[in-house]
C-alpha cells in the first residue's frame, strides 16, 4: 500500500468545516457510494488542520492553485473514497472539471458542487504517544490555507480528547495512504 507523509503543524482552523454535514456511512451506501466498513455514521463537526511544512517529493510549495494539496485534487494518491459533493450539507464550493478548479458560491447558487475525496491516515505528534487513525477529507479545488492545510476528520473532538488547545500549535506528522 502506497503512502504519502507530510510534516507540519497542527493549527486552528477557519471554522468552515464546522458548517459542513460530511454524510456518514449509512447515507453514502444508501447513494451507492462504496465506503469503507469503518468510515463512521457520525463525523464530529470541524476538523483539525495540519499545516503541512516540509512536503514529500513531488509536492511543491502551493502558488497560485498549483502544488502543495492541490497536487491531492489529481490521481497523485488513490482516496479510500469519494463523497459526490451533492451529498456534503453546506458545501459551498463548485467545482468546474475543465478548469480544475472550485469556487465558492452561495448556497442557492446552481453547479455541480465539488466532492471531497477521503483518505486513511494517521497522526502522530512527535514527542507524545499520539498515533490516531483518522481520515483525511479534501474537497477537490479547496484553498484552505492556500492550499498548505490538509484537514482531518474524525467521528472523536481530537482537539478536546488530546488536549490540544486551540491557541497552540503542534508539530504533527501525517500519513496519507492510498486505497482502501
Amino acid at each position: 500500500m502506497m503512502e504519502i507523509r507530510f510534516e507540519g503543524r497542527v493549527v486552528k482552523g477557519k471554522g468552515f468545516y464546522s458548517e459542513l454535514v460530511i454524510p456518514g456511512c449509512s447515507v453514502l451506501k444508501n447513494h451507492s457510494v462504496k465506503v469503507p466498513a469503518d468510515w463512521p455514521e457520525e463525523l464530529r463537526r470541524g476538523s483539525l488542520n495540519v499545516r503541512i511544512t516540509g512536503w514529500p517529493e513531488g509536492f511543491s510549495t502551493p502558488n497560485a492553485g498549483e502544488g502543495g494539496a492541490f497536487r491531492l485534487d489529481g490521481d497523485v494518491l488513490i482516496p479510500a473514497f469519494t463523497i459526490p459533493g451533492g451529498l456534503i450539507q453546506n458545501n459551498k464550493l463548485v467545482w468546474n472539471e475543465q478548469t480544475r478548479r472550485a469556487n465558492e458560491v452561495p448556497l442557492g447558487a446552481s453547479g455541480v458542487r465539488s466532492p471531497a475525496k477521503v483518505w486513511r491516515a494517521t497522526l502522530q505528534v512527535p514527542g507524545t504517544e499520539l498515533n490516531l487513525s483518522c481520515w483525511v477529507l479534501r474537497r477537490l479545488g479547496s484553498k484552505a490555507g492556500a492550499g498548505s492545510e490538509l484537514e482531518i476528520v474524525s467521528h472523536e473532538h481530537i482537539r478536546e480528547i488530546y488536549r490540544m488547545p486551540e491557541t497552540l500549535d503542534h508539530p504533527a506528522v501525517l500519513i496519507l495512504f492510498e486505497g482502501c
